[in-house]
């Protein structure tokens, strides 16, 4: 619901591909976590660049678990 009450923050895309990857989505986890980062500058109103970039750390190190499973996965193939 939230995606739709504010479709340019990036919050609700950043947990929901956390909750996607912990019950073994993670096709759809990295689809939502690449929208996040996309959508993070546009929090500028409400944060400070320092808090952006930290922001930013935090859904790219998400980003490389979620490929990290997604590797792992493909091993199994």
């Amino acid at each position: 619901m939230s995606k739709q009450l504010d479709p340019k923050d990036p919050t609700p895309y950043f947990y929901d591909a956390i909750r996607k990857q912990t019950t073994n989505r993670p096709v759809e986890a990295l689809q939502d976590m690449q929208k996040a980062i996309e959508l993070n500058d546009n929090r500028a109103v409400y944060r400070s660049r320092l808090l952006l970039d930290a922001d930013l750390a935090a859904r790219s190190a998400s980003l490389g678990r979620i490929y990290g499973d997604l590797d792992s996965s493909n091993l199994a193939w």
